[in-house]
């Protein structure tokens, strides 16, 4: 039996079977085989397999993230990325712990996820080390309001975690 050039397809052998579909099969898988392989080399030409970067612009139209409410946390917390990349929560006049996520995906795999702190008078948040923030300093959690964190992580659960808050909201 003969197989096509690119994916080694077997292909039924002409004339071996009671009607004519042999060669028209033939010429199909062989059509397709084609196609595919074209398609394969222009998209491994565009995203390379082992290293590199991909060129191009990534157009994402709506993204939704499940939201992980937490409620009141104290003394150290370690959000699970399982159950949602939008963490909310609630701290009282206690000082919380941000610990790394659990269940991030590993290296090379980015890592997305929103922090949603609401602290009550005296609420304070002490990030762990892996945390790195915009001039080597996290930011002082508002006391009384709502902060929100975008944090991203590219290197797996034991690389650097880089966050950002994006708002503050005092009551």
């Amino acid at each position: 039996m003969a197989t096509t050039a690119n994916f080694g397809w077997t292909k039924p052998t002409v004339a071996g079977d009671t009607g004519a579909w042999g060669g028209i099969l033939n010429t199909m898988a062989d059509d397709i085989d084609a196609d595919l392989q074209l398609v394969k080399v222009t998209a491994d030409a565009a995203l390379p397999a082992a290293s590199g970067s991909a060129t191009g612009t990534l157009s994402i139209e709506h993204v939704e993230a499940l939201l992980n409410a937490l409620g009141s946390v104290s003394a150290t917390v370690t959000p699970d990325l399982d159950l949602g990349d939008v963490i909310e929560m609630n701290i009282g006049v206690n000082a919380i712990t941000m610990a790394v996520p659990d269940n991030m995906a590993a290296n090379n795999i980015a890592n997305a996820f929103v922090f949603i702190i609401t602290a009550g008078v005296g609420g304070t948040v002490t990030w762990n080390a892996k945390y790195k923030f915009p001039g080597g300093i996290a930011p002082t959690q508002t006391t009384t309001g709502t902060d929100v964190y975008a944090a991203i992580a590219v290197e797996g659960p034991t690389g650097n975690i880089h966050a950002v808050r994006v708002s503050e909201d005092s009551l």
